[in-house]
């Protein structure tokens, strides 16, 4: 949190992924403005972000999270022991198993095993 993100640096790195063109040049930007407009990023000058601390989700928003993950993945079981942190890089990481027991019967099945965290999706 808080570190200063020079935008020159992702655009030479995406130059070099993808060649220097006008379509990553604007994608690039779009990417920086969709994360200030998120609140991840702060703009602090032209070429400068800031990065903001790390909000908290809403139990509510983790749910909507488990549930869009198990779609996508089209399962109906989430083995959150085992789940894929990147999902929560730009927020604080919840306790995945005291949301899974908060929400055990109303919104899915909890098993919970030695070395495995299985939410059953209704």
């Amino acid at each position: 949190p808080s570190q200063d993100i020079p935008s020159a640096a992702l655009m030479q790195k995406m130059t070099e992924a993808f060649g220097d063109s006008e379509i990553i040049r604007r994608s690039t930007r779009s990417f920086f403005k969709t994360l200030c407009d998120f609140g991840i990023l702060e703009s602090k000058d032209a070429a400068t972000f800031r990065q903001q601390p790390r909000r908290r989700l809403s139990p509510e928003q983790i749910i909507e999270i488990l549930r869009l993950f198990s779609d996508c993945r089209h399962a109906h079981q989430v083995d959150i022991a085992h789940f894929e942190e990147p999902l929560f890089v730009f927020y604080e990481k919840p306790d995945l198993d005291a949301i899974a027991m908060q929400f055990h019967g109303s919104e899915w099945e909890y098993v919970k095993g030695l070395d495995r965290g299985v939410l059953m999706m209704k």
